[in-house]
């Protein structure tokens, strides 16, 4: 009877085997380093860095100074940038495990993909386009020539990436991820972790933290100011790492385009800052 046990056993073994190999969903290989680099073509950018490493950015068009915007950025903190375009395509758990399995689940919910596909020809404006497709051909240059730090099967970017992480990100602000921790879940301690202690663990679920809001911003006239200065005081509360950290940067173009300010990890303009004329926050 033993031996019996024992045969159905390894068979059983051999039959689950045999069902993980069938179903197991291996990532794919990412294209070869010239087929990346060549959605680089066309575009021209040049980094120069101050004393602190502040990337400062100059290209012929617009969308050149948001080609060299992402190529700075990956060299500073590629891992996260490539981090925030798995979540954005639902795909984070294949390389972090079930604990991120709700984020990717949100992408599902909140139709993403879906609106992308139905709207991204239409609804998108050809300018933002533009910069959304150098900004992504700015990775994949990156990408080409850092084979080892780019994640299997997460390349090519694309421009409906970058699109796609504003769709996803932006509930947050609102505070939609504490809406769908009250309807989904009677643990009212636990929230999709947007700034996480450790950049492993971000959008997943993980204790929730003690508010930390308090972003303000305030002005000062010239009338108001000791040297008759006209003054912006941004102070946006981030984290100092992870999907939503702000990453200080210079773009300018012979376009007329002159901002200094602060982006996230993914996104291919300015969301803070100033230029000659006004500051925003």
């Amino acid at each position: 009877m033993i031996r019996i046990l024992s045969g159905f056993g390894g068979l059983a073994l051999v039959v689950l085997a045999g069902a993980g190999i069938f179903l197991w969903d291996p990532l794919p290989a990412n294209p070869p380093p010239a087929i990346l680099a060549a959605t680089a073509d066309g575009y021209d950018a040049e980094i120069l860095r101050d004393e602190y490493g502040v990337p400062h950015i100059r290209g012929k068009r617009d969308r050149d100074a948001s080609f060299g915007l992402a190529y700075a950025h990956a060299e500073d903190d590629f891992e996260t940038i490539q981090e925030v375009v798995a979540v954005t395509r639902g795909r984070l758990a294949r390389y972090r495990g079930k604990d991120a399995a709700p984020a990717d689940y949100l992408v599902s919910l909140l139709g993403v993909w879906e609106t992308i596909d139905a709207r991204y020809d239409s609804d998108v404006p050809d300018d933002v386009k533009a910069l959304a497709d150098a900004y992504s051909a700015g990775l994949n240059l990156y990408a080409s020539e850092h084979p080892d730090e780019t994640w299997a099967g997460l390349a090519p970017f694309t421009p409906q990436d970058i699109i796609a992480g504003f769709l996803f990100k932006t509930p947050f602000f609102y505070g939609l991820d504490e809406t769908l921790t009250g309807l989904f879940s009677d643990d009212y301690t636990q929230a999709i972790a947007l700034a996480p202690q450790g950049d492993d663990k971000a959008f997943l679920m993980a204790p929730k933290p003690l508010s930390e809001r308090g972003s303000n911003a305030f002005a000062v006239s010239p009338t108001r100011s000791g040297d008759g200065v006209t003054r912006l005081i941004i102070n946006s509360h981030q984290p100092l790492t992870g999907p939503v950290a702000w990453y200080e940067a210079q773009i300018a173009s012979d376009e007329g385009l002159d901002i200094t300010g602060g982006i996230f990890p993914g996104t291919p303009v300015i969301l803070h800052g100033f230029n000659h004329d006004i500051g925003w926050a």
